[in-house]
This record gives C-alpha cells, structure tokens and sequence, in this order.
C-alpha cells in the first residue's frame, strides 16, 4: 500500500471521529470572537449542559462566538487543518510531548482537532502522558473520579469564565469544578443558594445534604446550578421514595466527602502556581534588568548603574517590562534611556556638588555663631550664614577646595580673629547699595556726593523703604539683610549672596509717597523723621474713606506701618488727592480709646514689644574648649529668655547690674528669628465713632 492510500484512509478514519458524549463542539468555524454582555445569558450553554452531561462531569463551555481574545491573534488562521491530514499515528506521538495546557489549545483550535483529541479510545493515552510530563514539583492532584481528563484540565489551566469568556478577576471553586468572573451575572448563571431549613421533608433540605458546597469570603455558601439541576431530576424520579433517597443521599455525601478532601490540595496547588507565576515574572524581568544595565554599562553610564538608587532605575522607560530585550527593541530603547540619563547625570553631579557645598558651609556655622555671640549688637547688621560662606577668606575654602579633601572646622578657625573685618566690610558694601537706590531727595544733596554715599544715617529715615523682588516685601534700614536672598536658581549651590545679581532690592517709590501723606497727616517732617522716632511716638491714623457714614460709623484707626499695607491693599487706584485727603491723625482722647482697643483684641496677644527685647549676653556666649568651637552652657530656653529692665541677675546666675551685660535686640522674639515682614504688631482695629 502506498504511502499516499496510508495518509487518505487515516483521514477517512479521522472524519469518522466524533466528540464524546462529555464534550460539545458548537463553535462555528470562521466566527470572530464574541463575549456575552453583562445582562446576556447563554441559555445554549446550560441547557445543553444539561442534555449533554449528568452528575458532576464539567463541560468545557464553548461560546456560540469566539472569544474576545482572538481577535487580537497575529498571524494568519486556518493553517492548522493541515495538521491533522498527517498520518494518525505520528499525530498521536507528537502529541504525547505536549502538555496538557498545550492539548488543551489545541483542542479549541478546529473542529477536525478536537474532535481527534477528544476521542475517548485514541486520545486518552495522549492526556495521560501529557499530565505525566509535568514535572513533579508543579504536578496537580489527582484527577478527580467525576471527571476526564480533558475538563480537569480545562479546570486547571484554562484561561476564561465559564460563562461569559472573561479573563479579568477569574476565581475557580474546587467544590463546585467551575471557573467564574466577577461579574455579579455570570455568578448568577453558575451559583445558586440554597435557603436553610430544618425540614427534612423538604426539597431544600435535600439539595443542601448532596451538593457539594462553595464557600468563599465574597458571598455567601453557594451550590453549583447545573448540579443542583441535575439533582433535582434525580430527586423527582425517585417519587419521594424515602428508602431510595437515604441510598442515594449517602452515596452523595461520600461524594461529597471526597471533594472536601481533595480541596486542601487543590487550594496548595493553586497557590504554588500562582507564586510560580509570581516567580517567573520576576526573575524574567530580573532578565530583562539585568541585559539593560549591561548595555548601559557598555555605552558609557557605569558610574550612573552604581550611584542610583535601584528603585529609581527601576523607573526608567522599559527596564520593568517582562519580554527578553531584543536588538530590535534596543534600537529604540537605547536613545530614550540615553536622553534620560544623560540629563540625570547632569543633575546627580549638581546634586552631589550642593550636598557638598552644604556640608563646607555647616562647618561655618560655628565660627558665625561664635563671632556673633560675643558681639551680639551686630545681629541685625550681620550677613547670614549663607551669605559669610560666600564672602573671603572662607568661599575659597569651601568652593575651592578639591571634592576628595575634607572640609571641618579647623579650616576655618585661623580665620577667627578676621570675621568682624569681614563683616564690617559686606555691611559697608551693602549699605553703599542701599544709599545709591536712594533717591537725591532723601540722600540729601552735597557736592561731595562720595562723603553722602557713606553717611548710613539716610538709612534710618522713615520714608527710606525699599522692597524686594522676590516677595514683594516692603522693607527698612533694619530689615533689609533679611530680604533680597531667595533662591539663586542653581542647582549646584545652596547659597546666596545678599542681593545676588544686583536687581533683587529696589527702592519702593510708591510706599515712600505713601508714607509722606501719612507723615504730613500727623504733623512730621518727611525729610527728618526717622522709623525709630515715629514707633516711639506710637501714634495712629483714621482711614477716612473706610468710613462708611460720616459721625456715626465705627473708625478704622492703625499705626503708620499698618497705613502703608492699607493704601497698597485697599485703596491702590485712587489718585494722590483722594490719599492726601484719605487720613486723619487721631485727637488724644481718640487715641486712648485705639490703645484699649488694641490690648483687647485676640489678634493681639503676641505683641511684640516696640522696642525690642532685652536679653542676657553671657548667657548666649559661644566658648572654644581645645581648639574647639562649644554652644553655650545654659539651655536655649534660659539663652533666649526675656528679660526685665530690673531685673539684676538673669536664670542663667549672671551679674546684670552692668551694662555691658545686657543688649536689646529688635523687633525678634529671639537672636535666630529673622524679621519677615514690614509690619509688626498690633493690628488694625475699630474705635467707636
């Protein structure tokens, strides 16, 4: 016989295959691929169950359509009908190297193929080697008695519900041999639940004795609905026969019995699986890692690999996938992570140099505090911190020093004796700034316009106000170290120069005109008038146009800082006329009453003093101990304390009898709190008409 007459009989006998009484093939052939609604039910499918199947056997559930899924398959269609024209018998020994999962695709790939591997007498050899190959380790249980092995693995490896082909949220109830979704309607279609009763006569009470039972944390213990259906015939056929009934009750408890013991396997496999799932991910993205970092290395970003953070590599495009790294894929991975990286280095050497520069100049700390706390009338003319790291002799250490030399204290102590010249000579640089903002009309006018450029008495007037760019700050003499910093927009250095780039303090016109209005108003001379002579006479001002109704509404009165921020906020478009004539100087009598008003109000509790606050000069003396510089012995709490002009020994146990012992430091609470604002309390307040 030739091998051409071989090949046609074995495809006479392959057509003559048909699927056994367990399985149903109603798939059509060229359908694309169809998941059921939400609200749809696939009436087909159960009843056909129900012809089709008797007690636990579990269909493998073919939709009318395709599923979904499939029609997002690559590739041509239809070329494995070729297949099973080979010859009968090397089909079946291919096939016994596969799988089951693989036999299990298969079988849902033609009709000609599951009809061939579902033949009951040829392919049930195939199935059993095929679950023979699995290796030990990943073995499933046993193959339950009430089922073939084509539906166990259907049940265990199958990818969609039952019902409706979903492959999102997939549960699988070991009691019940089925696989559902979430959806509440697909659960609906394969669950029921069974009302609890204690009468034995009743159909209830029956089913709940011989079904077996799916409890799950999601909803409450339910049955399979097409074994309860399945039962339920059988209870009708036996015409309440209670002798019949009891037989076939304790069949179906040891039944019953059986599957409850096989759960605890089932749910052990299902985990090992799972955390191999888990497993195989990782280590294939540990792969992938691992191949990207190697091809970053060879193009140059080795320093990046081992001075990153791993979870902050991970976040690069493309290194969390799964798939192996291709040539193909690098091609366009390659200059993405390049462009990344390459700005990161930029960035991480930024980084490095402020961390670095930070560090330098903490070391500065210490000679700072120790110049200021044995001069302590300097704090309100000093430079910061900040800013003494970037005046000399110190910027060169800090900035000039090699990155792989160490910066400490002892760097910078020769330099102790030399802090007050340096800053003596950043506040003469700064005042020379401020007196040339000043406008000739409040510098005064002299033909040596040098010997002006040095008279910092200017700086005292009060119609001296100048803002800052940054906040937008209104400022005066004693204010204006604190303001004109902000950031200084590098990404290497955290600090800055006092007025860096020579435009962050101007002088503030517009709060200068303000101010002379106001000053006219309560009888002062402009020219003269110093900030420290209006806070000592302590007057207020009448806002006229907040007034609502002339002699009878409530006053709006405040002090002239207040007066400025008030013109500035409320009162911003109307003309020079309307704010000569918008205030008025409050009468004595008035005055008391805006007085008893101010130590009334709740906004006012934390007044500051006006004049400052009196502390304790021993008490917050830096000391050098073994070249060494050392905080003070007493707690910030006693450094800090404010204390009374009476009073002649501080907690600290000084002497302050003298008065060198004491100094008053302005508008603070303590020597640390940098003066932030232009206004000080208290706050505005109304006084009866």
């Amino acid at each position: 016989m030739s091998r051409s007459s071989t090949r046609l009989q074995e495809k006479k006998n392959l057509k003559g295959l048909k699927p056994t009484s367990a399985i149903r093939d109603d798939s059509p052939k060229r359908q694309k691929i169809h998941a059921p609604g939400r609200g749809d039910t696939d009436r087909s499918i159960i009843q056909g169950a129900e012809k089709d199947y008797s007690g636990d056997l579990l269909p493998l559930q073919a939709s009318e359509k395709p599923p979904a899924i499939w029609s997002r398959v690559r590739g041509r269609r239809g070329h494995l009908k070729m297949v099973v024209e080979m010859p009968f018998d090397i089909l079946l020994e291919m096939f016994q190297y596969l799988n089951p999962v693989d036999l299990l695709n298969l079988s849902k790939a033609s009709r000609a193929m599951r009809a061939l591997l579902l033949d009951r007498s040829a392919a049930l050899p195939v199935w059993k080697a095929a679950f023979a190959h699995i290796d030990l380790d990943a073995r499933p249980p046993n193959c339950p008695v009430d089922l073939i092995l084509p539906q166990y693995a259907n049940l265990l490896y199958g990818r969609t519900c039952f019902t409706c082909d979903s492959i999102h949220g997939l549960t699988v109830s070991w009691m019940c041999y089925t696989r559902y979704c979430r959806e509440a309607e697909c659960i609906k279609q394969q669950f029921i639940e069974i009302l609890e009763t204690e009468d034995q006569r009743s159909l209830e009470w029956y089913m709940r004795q011989i079904l077996p039972c799916d409890r799950t944390r999601r909803r409450n213990p339910s049955y399979s609905l097409l074994e309860y259906k399945s039962q339920v015939k059988v209870y009708v056929s036996m015409n309440g026969d209670q002798e019949k009934l009891d037989q076939y009750r304790e069949q179906r408890n040891e039944h019953c019995n059986i599957r409850k013991l096989a759960l605890g396997a089932f749910q052990k496999w299902e985990s090992m699986k799972t955390g191999a799932r888990k497993k195989s991910v990782q280590d294939r993205r540990r792969d992938r890692r691992e191949a990207i970092m190697k091809k970053l290395v060879e193009i140059g970003y080795e320093d990046m690999i081992t001075g990153l953070s791993a979870d902050y590599l991970g976040s690069l495009p493309g290194v969390t996938g799964v798939k192996p790294l291709t040539d193909e894929e690098w091609s366009k991975l390659g200059p993405q992570l390049s462009d990344v990286l390459s700005w990161d280095r930029r960035h991480y050497a930024a980084s490095q140099r402020w961390d670095l520069i930070t560090s330098r100049s903490d070391e500065l700390a210490g000679i700072w505090a120790y110049h200021l706390s044995q001069n302590p009338d300097l704090w309100p003319f000093s430079p910061t911190r900040e800013q003494l790291a970037k005046l000399e002799p110190f910027r060169a250490i800090i900035y000039g020093t090699p990155a792989d030399q160490t910066v400490d204290e002892s760097l910078f102590m020769p330099f102790l004796d030399q802090v007050g010249e340096v800053f003596k000579g950043w506040m003469n640089d700064a005042e020379v700034l401020l007196l040339k903002l000043l406008p000739s009309a409040i510098r005064g006018r002299a033909s040596q316009e040098k010997e002006k450029l040095h008279d910092v008495s200017a700086l005292h007037k009060a119609t001296a106000l100048f803002t800052c760019e940054k906040c937008n700050e209104i400022l005066m003499g004693y204010q204006w170290k604190d303001f004109g910093t902000g950031d200084n927009n590098l990404d290497d250095d955290p600090n800055v120069s006092w007025n860096e780039g020579g435009d962050r303090v101007t002088f503030s016109k517009v709060a200068s005109d303000y101010l002379v209005n106001i000053l006219r108003v309560l009888g002062e001379d402009p020219d003269t008038i110093t900030w420290e002579d209006l806070d000592e006479a302590n007057k207020r001002v009448e806002c006229l146009r907040c007034r609502k109704m002339k002699g009878k509404a409530p006053r709006l009165v405040m002090n002239w800082r207040e007066a400025i921020l008030h013109e500035s906020h409320r009162h911003p478009e109307d003309n020079s006329k309307k704010r000569a004539s918008g205030w008025k100087a409050l009468d004595p009598d008035s005055l008391l009453v805006a007085y008893e008003k101010e130590d009334d109000s709740s906004g006012n509790a934390s007044k500051r003093p006006a004049r400052g606050v009196l502390h304790c000069r021993s008490c917050q003396k830096f000391r050098i101990e073994d070249g060494e510089i050392l905080p003070p012995v007493v707690s910030e709490r006693i450094q800090h304390a404010r204390l009374k002009p009476e009073d002649v020994v501080c907690e600290g146990g000084h002497d302050l009898t003298s008065a060198e012992a004491t100094y008053l430091h302005y508008y603070a609470h303590d020597p640390y709190e940098a003066e932030k604002g232009f206004s000080y309390l208290p706050y505005p307040v109304w006084i009866p008409a």
